[in-house]
């Protein structure tokens, strides 16, 4: 049997051709019956001319038995098999699907994070403007309804405003009083005369351990002018009354600082209760 591309001689049962390489198959397999009639000989191809600069095989070599003749003669190498390409495209969507994935956690994290959150909400601060007797504090008799307006019965005039009123315990366990107020009178005021009462758990006055009466009297003499007010350092003492749990504050007299005064009489003297 010879090669049909270069002539070479080759065994009856070769493939490829050991001189060019060329696929080969013998007559025998593969020719069909022929009819009777035998159809006119043909002429064997003609060997193609070898470009100018190409060396020819020498005879003897073997060639790659996958190797593929070019159109000059030349070799090129087999295409990568199907497995091959299919690895590489699991590889390539396995790594598209890890992306895919990361991006996603990416997306989900920063769109929880752009949900507002509940806030805890903070206690509001207390206002410095108000005295701090507003606080209650163990052992602090105060006023229960503060800012109560003071005003003269017979004139319907607004007197003072009275912010609160505090007693505590001195440091010998006597009472004291601090009235907190601003004066909303067109005149300052010198001092103001209280009579104080101290009362039990039924509402009764308490005597005094040094008079042996039921009230004080006391008169606090505080420099308030116009549209002023009494801070929490204006004490005054009420050391003849004893320990209770509820005082009743009357106001009885305001002196002015023109030496003029108001006297409270009868029904119209404004009193308060600090419990």
């Amino acid at each position: 049997m010879f090669c049909k591309n270069c002539n070479t001689q080759l065994p009856d049962n070769a493939t490829f051709c050991k001189n060019c390489g060329a696929r080969v198959t013998p007559e025998a397999a593969t020719a069909a019956p022929q009819p009777v009639q035998q159809p006119a000989p043909q002429s064997a191809p003609q060997q193609p001319a070898q470009p100018m600069g190409i060396v020819s095989q020498p005879q003897g070599m073997t060639m790659p038995p996958n190797g593929q003749l070019g159109l000059q003669g030349g070799y090129y190498q087999q295409p990568q098999s199907r497995s091959s390409t299919a690895k590489i495209v699991a590889i390539t969507l396995g790594v598209v699907a890890v992306l895919g994935l990361g991006i996603m956690a990416v997306h989900n994290s920063s769109s929880a994070n752009d949900v507002p959150q509940p806030t805890q909400s903070e206690p509001a601060e207390k206002s410095t403007d108000k005295p701090s007797v507003d606080a209650p504090q163990a052992g602090v008799l105060s006023l229960k309804h503060k800012d109560r307006k003071l005003i003269n019965n017979e004139t319907n005039e607004l007197i003072l405003m009275l912010k609160d009123a505090q007693i505590t315990m001195d440091a010998a366990g006597h009472p004291q009083l601090c009235l907190l107020y601003t004066n909303q009178m067109p005149k300052g005021f010198s001092s103001i005369e209280l009579s104080v009462r101290a009362l039990d758990q039924a509402g009764e006055p308490m005597k005094s351990p040094v008079t042996g009466r039921d009230f004080q009297s006391v008169e606090a003499k505080q420099l308030v002018p116009p549209g002023g007010s009494t801070t929490a350092r204006d004490i005054i003492p009420l050391a003849e009354l004893p320990k209770a749990e509820k005082y009743k504050v009357t106001f009885r007299c305001i002196n002015f600082q023109d030496y003029d005064f108001l006297m409270f009489k009868g029904s119209s003297k404004p009193t308060v209760l600090v419990e």
